[in-house]
């Protein structure tokens, strides 16, 4: 019975995985950029995204349909969690740069 409660406990820690990823705003050509395009990640994990800001600008960024609006100072990290539950492409972007490309968080099905 001991071994079983124990057991019990054990798979309920255990969650689903989480994966950390990092994408930082930087300047190319006088313009604010993602330094990365696209980032995947597995139905049903968490992904801890970390954005920086390597411009000297603060930087905004939304990531659609999951309710994530944020600000990052210049030279400092932002970190958010994004628990992957549905399957689908989240295109991250900036309200305040329209002309900044957007980020994509694919999760396939």
């Amino acid at each position: 019975m001991v071994l079983f409660l124990a057991l019990l406990v054990g798979l309920a820690a255990c969650g689903s995985p989480t994966v950390s990823r990092r994408v930082t705003f930087v300047e190319t050509n006088g313009r604010a950029r993602f330094d990365a395009g696209t980032i995947t990640v597995t139905k049903g994990d968490t992904l801890k995204l970390t954005v920086g800001n390597r411009t000297g600008t603060l930087q905004d960024f939304t990531v659609d349909g999951l309710g994530i609006e944020r600000t990052v100072e210049p030279d400092k990290v932002v970190t958010v969690d994004i628990d992957a539950k549905r399957s689908g492409t989240y295109r991250v972007y900036s309200k305040s740069d329209q002309s900044l490309d957007p980020l994509s968080i694919v999760v396939p099905a």
